[in-house]
């Protein structure tokens, strides 16, 4: 009976660091799918939260949806899954997904095709 119960244990041990690991790998992956917006001005910041990318703009600049787009295209070719994009001011640092606050836009990109989009063409 003990054996039994010592590999439960372990297997849920495994799954666990398993499930962590996943996370933080899907995390760099989108991470070193965007890191173009390094480069664009008028993002200040972003960062991943889930299944999302989350992205602070200073201003709307005109290419605003374009960049949107392929960030989140590039997402989920860098992960092989969905990928929502959320456009916010570059003040909402603390903003994460479901609080019900205000966003700019967002979108979804899933196997490197986009699947929904509110930003403006």
């Amino acid at each position: 009976m003990k054996r039994i119960t010592f590999s439960f244990i372990l297997l849920i041990l495994t799954l666990h660091f398993a499930s962590s690991a996943q996370s933080s790998s899907f995390d760099e992956l989108i991470i070193d799918g965007v890191k173009f917006l390094d480069k664009v001005p008028e993002v200040e910041w972003y960062k991943v939260d889930g299944e999302s990318l989350i992205i602070g703009w200073r201003g709307i600049p005109k290419f605003f949806p374009h960049m949107n787009r392929k960030a989140a295209v590039r997402g989920s070719i860098a992960t092989g899954h969905k990928v929502h994009v959320w456009a916010v001011r570059h003040t909402q640092k603390n903003w994460n997904v479901g609080s019900g606050k205000s966003y700019i836009c967002f979108l979804t990109a899933m196997n490197g095709r986009i699947k929904n989009d509110t930003c403006r063409h």
